[in-house]
This record gives C-alpha cells, structure tokens and sequence, in this order.
C-alpha cells in the first residue's frame, strides 16, 4: 500500500517540488499556442487569459494533434491486430490445417471490430485529442480508463508522476478538486459535522498509486481523510492509468514537449508580429498638421467637407508619416520565414508547397511523406506507452464487464499496434513491392510477369499494408477453380456450336421443351 505515515497532500507537495520547471516551462509554451491548456497559477475559467498577437501557434498545435489522432486513431479501422504466436499457427496447421487457421484469424478480426464498436461509443477518441494537444504543448498528460465514461483526462498541474530508470511510473498522485455538494453522502458523513456548512466551496480529493512487489496499489483521500472502499490493487500491466510523455529525457520524471522544441522561433514571431501590429496602427492613425503661423485656418480645414472650398495655402497643410516602410518589410520578411519553419515542422499543408507556378502532386506526397517520417519517435513512444497499455487495459475490462465477449490467452495472443511508427512502415512495403512489380512488367513483360507472380499473394501482401479486411472479397482457391471451369465449360460449348453451325441451334432447340 502507499506509505501508511504519510498523507497523500504532503506527498504530492514534496513531488511537485520536482514538476515545478517543467510546469513552468508548459505554461511559457501554453502562453503562445493555446492559453487556455495550462492556464496559469490561480488562474480560472472566468480569468481572463492572455491572447497572442499570432495564430499561428494554436493553428498549428490544432493541426498537428489531429494528425497525430488521425494516425494513431483511424476512424473505422481497429489501430491493433490480435497477432497469434507463430508456433501456436504451427501446430493448428498441423491440427486442422489452413482451415483452423483461417477461422481464427477471422475470430480475432471479429473482436478488433467489436473492440473498434465498444470504443465509439465512449468518448475516448474526444479524450485522445485533448491529451494530445496536452502532449504537444505541456509534453505530459494524465489518462484514467474510467468504468464507464472511458478516457478522463488530467493536465500538467493535476498531477505528479515518479518514474524509474527505464521510465516507467512508479509512483502518481492526482490532485482533484471537487465542489462540497458534489462528494458523496458517505464521505461528507466520514468527514463530520465540522465540513457541513462548506456550501459551494471546494474540497481536495487525491488519489495515490503506488508500485510495490510487481503490483500497484491505490487509495483516495479527501482533507486527509481516507476515502472507504478506495483501496485497491492492479497487476503492473492492467492499472487504467496512462502517464504519458511527449519527448522522454533519460534519468527525468517529466517529459518534454513539442512546442518546447520550438519555443525560440514562437517566441520571435511572438515578438515580431506584436512589434507589427503596433507600428501598423500607429502608421494607420492620420494627422493633418497645419503651419500656425500660415494663412490656413485650423475650424475650416477641421469643418469642411468633400468637395468644399475653403481660403487658404496648401503648403500649410501636411500629414504626418512614419517614414519606416523598410523597416517595417525587414520585420515581415524575417517573420514569414520563421513562419514557414513553424509550419513545416507542425506538417501544415500549405508549407510543403513550394513558391512556384506548377507543383506536382508527387513532389507535395514526397515533402509530406519526409516530413511525417520525422515523427517516428513520436509515434514509437506513443505507441508503447499508451496504445498498446490502453489495448490491454480495455481488453481484460471488457472480458468481466460484457456478457460472452469472448476471452483470450494472453500466452498465445498478444495486441500488435498497426498505426503510427508501423503503418509507416507497412507503407514502405507497399511502394516497394509496387516498385518490384512495375519494374518487372516493364523488364519481362505482363505475360511473364502473370506467368511468374502469383497473384493472389501480391493482392493479400497489398491488403495487409493498406490495412483493409479482405473477408469475402478475394476469392477462395475453389471459388478460383470453379470460375475457371466454368469459362473453360462455355469455351467448350461455343465450340462445339460454331462447328455445328446453324443445326446444333436448331437441335438444341427442339429438344428444350422435352427436358422441360
């Protein structure tokens, strides 16, 4: 259990000691994307928050997370595959032959598809899109699988997280804060009459896990009160919390985020476009000034209208200007560079356009296709520290929770992750095996190309890298076999009636009715 002479509020203080820079650092990071991610100390939702003078940051924050979610997420299409040990395979063929094997692997389809079903139907993919928003400006974010409102997210200053060697958690406190009337009756019970008048005041509900002998165990707290019935404990690798970290630093608690990465150019073109838009409307504002010692009077200039006709000399007249135009363009030009560097990194479409008057489509896939590439180790953490875990997790919940869903050995079936880092990959297989057969059609011809390949395992190789379910739309070996024989049959009968002629038509014929 978590250390008995403690309380969780101490605790938490003495580990947000150690979150205090990192903390900092996302609000900095927050400050120029968007503000409202990790407001800062003492901040509310009434507060007002700062409001950068560029957009860029929050766009490209918004552009980038629904990427990553798009990638690590698909919509209608299970992110995993339920990958049988190879020696398990072995054997069935050995059993049953490729018939067993084929029925189990369209088992394990049919529960990836239930599996993509059940998550719908939360709002986990919403949940996703905040943390990853989180992950990219803070670099850390809490997820909790909750029973049945799924994924719950927890920012940066909502908790504190303890991590070993390797980086994984081994120890995390959460900080809620909840308003008196929402606690249940039998904490406000526990808690006595000296809380009872709190009205709409908030109280502190912590909750602390803690990894011990294999086994994480928690409990929750309210006003240093133990929660009843909050204890409990969790195999090291079904606990339903997920602390993840954008860019993990060996030997820190904390991770560092995407936008930390480029904080010196958000910075700068912070900078800039706040000197713009005050130079611009300093430019904007229009003052006539007149010579006092001239002809010209001040009440007819300030009085006359369009078109009027007043006494007087233009050379007493002038307005006044900013003489900073060149200035004004070095600061544009130095900002639309950065601008463009910003872009590129966050992979924001109109960047990977070269400045010209015909772009190839390929050229534009080819910069895109680089550009993602630099997210591998992106999509490799994210991978096995939350979709991965997050698979497991929802699996053994849905074998207690849902009526005969079917149960798994985890010994013979294990969750593989088709998304990210490895849908990358599988698109590396695909261009090259479409290399292979375009330059051997064009060595050999498509004759000795269809003569050599065998085409149902190029189609099967295809489906596998684009990630689609082939069930029931490629054909069978004997759906094959008879289509063929089939043809060869209607050959067969055309010949033998263009040898016939005009008789064998007349035969057939007059011996239809007598077989009816």
């Amino acid at each position: 259990m978590p250390t008995e002479t403690a309380s969780a509020r101490s605790r938490y203080e003495v580990l947000a000691a150690a979150r205090q820079d990192h903390l900092e650092r996302a609000r900095n990071c927050s400050k120029l994307t968007i503000p409202t991610l990790i407001p800062e100390e003492g901040q509310s939702k009434g507060s007002r928050f700062y409001q950068p003078y560029q957009s860029l940051g929050g766009r490209a924050v918004n552009n980038l997370s629904s990427k990553l979610l798009l990638a690590l997420m698909p919509p209608s299409q299970p992110f995993f595959k339920l990958s049988v040990d190879p020696f398990v395979i072995s054997e069935m063929k050995e059993a049953g032959g490729d018939e067993m094997v084929r029925e189990s692997v369209r088992a394990l389809s049919m529960i990836e598809r239930a599996f993509l079903h059940r998550m719908e139907m939360v709002t986990d993919r919403v949940a996703v899109s905040e943390a990853l928003k989180h992950l990219l400006v803070a670099g850390n974010v809490l997820l909790q699988d909750t029973e049945e409102a799924g994924l719950k997210v927890f920012k940066l200053d909502e908790f504190v997280v303890k991590r070993d060697r390797e980086g994984n958690p081994v120890e995390i406190l959460i900080k809620e804060e909840l308003h008196w009337e929402t606690l249940p009756a039998s904490i406000q019970e526990l808690l006595g009459a000296r809380n009872s008048k709190r009205g709409d005041e908030k109280a502190e509900l912590f909750t602390w896990i803690e990894l011990r002998d294999g086994r994480f165990y928690i409990r929750q707290e309210v006003e240093e009160t133990l929660v009843p019935e909050s204890q409990g404990e969790y195999l090291a690798d079904q606990l339903p919390f997920f602390a993840l970290r954008m860019v993990p630093v060996d030997g820190e608690d904390y991770g560092r985020s995407f936008v930390d990465e480029y904080y010196g150019d958000l910075k700068s073109l912070e900078g800039l476009y706040k000197a713009l838009v005050m130079a611009s409307a300093a430019a904007a504002k229009i003052l006539f000034l007149i010579n006092p010692n001239g002809t010209t009077q001040i009440d007819a200039v300030s009085k006359a209208q369009s078109c009027d006709i007043i006494a007087g000399n233009a050379d007493d007249v002038s307005i006044l200007q900013v003489e900073k135009f060149n200035d004004f363009r070095v600061t544009l030009e130095t900002a639309q560079r950065i601008e463009q560097r910003l872009a590129q990194a966050f992979l924001m479409t109109s960047s990977l356009q070269r400045d010209a008057e015909r772009v190839t489509a390929e050229e534009v896939r080819l910069m895109a296709q680089e550009l993602e590439e630099g997210l591998g180790g992106v999509y490799s953490t994210l991978s096995m520290e939350f979709q991965l875990r997050y698979v497991k997790v929802r699996l053994k919940k849905l074998e207690k929770t849902v009526r005969n869903w079917p149960k798994v050995d985890d010994q013979v079936v294990q969750p593989m992750v088709t998304t990210g880092l490895n849908a990358l990959g599988r698109g590396y297989e695909r261009d090259r095996l479409l290399q292979y057969i375009s330059a051997l059609t064009q060595t050999i011809g498509p004759e000795a190309t269809l003569e050599l390949v065998d085409g149902r395992e190029v189609a099967d190789r295809l489906a596998i890298s684009i990630g689609i379910d082939t069930d029931g739309l490629i054909r069978t070996p004997e759906q094959i076999a008879e289509a063929a024989q089939a043809r060869q049959d209607q050959a067969l009968q055309s010949q033998v009636i263009d040898k016939l002629g005009p008789e064998a038509m007349k035969m057939a014929g007059a011996q239809a009715p007598q077989e009816g």
